[in-house]
């Protein structure tokens, strides 16, 4: 009976549905293994499909009975084997609620890498075009059960490219002769040159997009800016340059100092200059890609890179993952500020809608699809025992911390051990 109140108590909370009328209510129905879930024959199944990051593949299903017409989330897996194996889940473009799916191009190439077992450019071998396999996900929000698997289709030729995420360098491009490391050279053989000179600033970490590195500078005005590639010096209020303004011979002065300076970065060849009195020595930089600004710290300091993951699911009410709830997931964050691949967050649940806490937990917020930190692999729920780690796998799977509402909880998810342990704070 507790079970059955819990179903509908979600699905009310989700759909808003009104009892005021028992006659006309919607009723719930679970899927069953017999449940019409069909994903359609792409219409160019067998045309030649070449990915690249702004394609994208179309698929289309129909929706499955769940004895009304639901608000239904739906997503992809993507496997070289029609067993599905091994496959990756990929995340419709948009809200992800249409029956007429997008899925990115760019993703798709991602998961083709990683089912490939690729995870450098020197493993990777163009395969050609080659048959890949989908299937289509449907679920409900918060909803224990309702998830769906559909049949098996393909798209018979596909050209992928490598796409594997890794952790990308800036070069710190300037007069820096005078300290012997390389002088405004943007030759695309000068490359090493850079790597020996310390003139490189390294992302932290594929795709957070943030950049650190202590760089040596000489004493008095030295003017330098970032390039994102060597070969070509570009153009103004363009890639691969970026400084402090866009346009060829402007320049900014920074007053370096112990204390940092943050400072606003553009696309373009405009640059920063030292001060006429520096004196020279380490210059600690972190630039941060996604809000594009630079800080600047006088000598060889310490930089703490906050890292986070997010926690989705009742918690925020099953807002969606997404850029437009950004505000929303800085309440629902663990935070990792040591590099060490634990995040913890402590959380107060007084507006929990159920007794439960039903969540998994999201690298980035980049929409709806598996989480890379879930209960199962197949989508199932899984309940937790306070202080108790339980393994995590990518997928849609919830975790289930029963009781909890009103309750201050602690989160630690431990990224190396791929495990999550739950508990409620006295």
């Amino acid at each position: 009976m507790k079970k059955l109140s819990l179903i509908m108590a979600g699905v009310a909370a989700v759909f808003g549905l009104s009892s005021c009328d028992d006659d006309k209510e919607p009723v719930y129905t679970p899927p069953t293994a017999d449940t019409e879930f069909i994903l359609n024959e792409p219409a160019l199944a067998n045309e030649l499909i070449t990915l690249t990051p702004e394609s994208t593949v179309e698929l289309t299903c129909s929706q499955p009975d769940y004895g009304f017409s639901a608000i239904t989330i739906y997503s992809a897996e993507v496997s070289l084997d029609e067993n599905f194996a091994d496959f990756r889940t990929i995340a419709s473009s948009g809200k992800g609620t249409s029956a007429r799916m997008s899925y990115k191009g760019s993703d798709i190439a991602v998961a083709l890498c990683e089912l490939h077992g690729w995870a450098s450019k020197d493993e990777y071998v163009n395969p050609g075009p080659e048959k890949i396999y989908f299937r289509a996900i449907a679920e409900l929000n918060g909803i224990e059960g309702s998830r769906c698997v559909s049949n098996v289709v393909s798209y018979n030729n596909v050209q992928s490219y490598y796409a594997v995420l890794e952790a990308g360098r800036l070069f710190v491009v300037g007069d820096f002769g005078g300290v012997g490391g390389p002088d405004w050279n943007v030759d695309a053989n000068a490359v090493q040159d850079y790597v020996n000179a310390g003139q490189v600033l390294n992302e932290t970490g594929p795709g957070t997009g943030i950049y650190t590195g202590v760089v040596k500078f000489h004493a008095g005005v030295c003017t330098f800016r970032f390039y994102t590639e060597l070969g070509d010096w570009g153009g103004d209020n363009a890639l691969p340059s970026i400084g402090a303004n866009g346009v060829d011979g402007e320049c900014t002065t920074v007053n370096v100092s112990s204390e940092p300076i943050m400072t606003p970065a553009v696309p373009g060849k405009g640059s920063w200059q030292t001060q006429a009195d520096f004196e020279g020595g380490d210059v600690t930089l972190m630039f941060d890609m996604k809000q594009m600004t630079l800080t600047i710290i006088g000598g060889a300091a310490e930089i703490t890179v906050k890292q986070y993951v997010y926690m989705v699911g009742n918690n925020a009410d099953w807002a969606a993952p997404d850029a437009s709830n950004e505000a929303v997931y800085e309440a629902w964050r663990l935070e990792d500020s040591s590099d060490s691949g634990v995040y913890t967050g402590t959380f107060t649940l007084t507006d929990l809608p159920l007794d439960d806490l039903y969540c998994r937990f999201y690298k980035e917020l980049a929409g709806w699809g598996a989480a890379q930190w879930s209960s199962d692999a197949s989508g199932a729920n899984v309940e937790v025992t306070p202080g108790v780690a339980v393994p995590t796998f990518e997928g849609e799977g919830c975790f289930q911390f029963n009781g909890v509402k009103g309750k201050t909880i602690s989160v630690v998810l431990d990224t190396n051990t791929n495990s999550v342990t739950f508990d409620v704070v006295e």
